[in-house]
């Protein structure tokens, strides 16, 4: 373990419905490369292999969870003294991305959530709803520590109301992709981003045929189990397939403006490279020019990824 240059920012990273804590190690293990440590916890009754229940009881814990990673990271004996417990960044994937949004002080709004799930129960943020997720529980997700937060393919819109994104006061990161179905650009990605105060730091990136699995590595079982003839056969569309903008592709641009974010507003490193110039749409590319920082730039150091 290579501790030049620590003590280092923490980031802790929120897996998938349904995921698991190495889904997106094109981001996790790249981020601990680059001079950060990553916490990334598995989050209990939704994950890959034992299945997702989808109440409220996953959705009431997930933030809870990440805090707790964060906690655990900050009292270990061997972590504590690479963690700056003044630097903390959270990221996630899909519903790790709207735990991402909560943690960062996105507010729920039951009623209107309640409202809209009246009028449309298919909706994805519907599923984990009931009597015992009531305002004053979901009040208590965002944890106060976080400095900066990347969300990559959220959903959930409908869930903070019209006024509920506002309240996230750290600088903030939506990433998605323009062909994915489930976090859709115009249902979701937008609107999400929209829904942010443009009084803080916020960022856009819509990669254009990337889809809701392009930002994690599970293309991988995909192709090991026979592609669009074998059990993920539904990945085809969502990020694995020949129509998809080519996964390593989307890999490279992800975890490069991922980067970019966390160090412009974890470390105070300007973006020379200019990543995250320019408005919102200027990261929209039909082909990501970003590549991973290279060897020949300046690295920060190295640190753990747990």
């Amino acid at each position: 373990m290579d501790t030049r240059g620590g003590p280092f920012p923490l980031v802790a990273f929120s897996h998938g419905r349904g995921g698991i804590r190495v889904q997106s190690v094109y981001l996790t293990v790249h981020l601990a490369s680059w001079g950060y440590v990553v916490v990334a916890p598995d989050h209990p009754h939704d994950t890959l292999g034992a299945g997702s229940d989808g109440g409220s009881e996953v959705l009431r814990g997930r933030p809870r969870q990440v805090s707790a990673a964060i906690d655990a990271a900050l009292a270990d004996s061997e972590l504590a003294a690479l963690v700056d417990a003044t630097r903390i960044g959270v990221m996630g994937h899909s519903f790790g991305a709207f735990t991402t949004l909560l943690l960062a002080g996105g507010r729920m709004d039951v009623a209107a959530l309640q409202a809209s799930c009246a009028a449309d129960p298919d909706q994805l943020a519907c599923s984990g709803l009931d009597d015992q997720l009531t305002q004053d529980v979901v009040d208590d997700f965002a944890d106060a520590r976080i400095d900066a937060a990347v969300a990559l393919a959220p959903a959930g819109r409908i869930a903070f109301g019209p006024d509920g994104l506002g309240a996230i006061a750290v600088p903030t990161q939506i990433q998605g992709g323009s062909a994915d179905t489930l976090a859709t650009p115009d249902g979701e990605i937008r609107p999400l981003f929209d829904g942010l105060a443009a009084t803080m730091p916020r960022s856009l990136a819509l990669l254009d045929r990337g889809a809701h699995f392009s930002f994690t590595d599970i293309c991988v079982l995909y192709d090991a189990t026979g592609g669009a003839n074998g059990p993920f056969a539904f990945l085809e569309t969502e990020g694995c397939g020949p129509e998809t903008l080519p996964v390593e592709r989307a890999h490279a641009a992800s975890r490069t403006l991922a980067a970019a974010f966390f160090d412009r507003y974890l470390r105070g490193v300007p973006d020379d490279h200019g990543y995250l110039d320019g408005v919102p749409d200027a990261m929209t590319t039909t082909s990501p020019r970003v590549p991973s920082p290279s060897a020949s730039a300046t690295s920060p150091g190295r640190a753990a990824c747990p």
